[in-house]
């Protein structure tokens, strides 16, 4: 359902566009999101319970590099399209 928090209502008068983003299981999303997840739990489980520093210094490179797979895989398969959504450069666009 879609709620409307500052009318405090279920109820639209008019059609609304919605943004929806689905949740995925764990053993669906792609491997590089999987293991920055294990990796951040690690580092805090790490934090939270031992405090090494040495342990600390690997995980957080882990994380870095886990991070970094991620957003490349955004960039291959997220179609992305740099011409699109932005208003200067789609003015500019429009000009020609």
């Amino acid at each position: 359902n879609v709620y409307d928090s500052s009318a405090d209502t279920e109820l639209f008068t008019a059609p609304i566009q919605v943004k929806m983003i689905e949740e995925l299981a764990y053993d669906e999303m792609p491997e590089c999101f999987r293991k920055w997840i294990i990796v951040k739990a690690s580092r805090a489980f790490n934090i939270r319970f031992f405090g090494a520093a040495e342990i600390e210094q690997a995980l957080q490179q882990d994380e870095e590099e886990a991070h970094r797979l991620c957003m490349e895989y955004e960039m291959d398969y997220g179609n992305f399209n740099m011409l699109d959504g932005d208003s200067w450069t789609g003015g500019r666009i429009g000009r020609s």
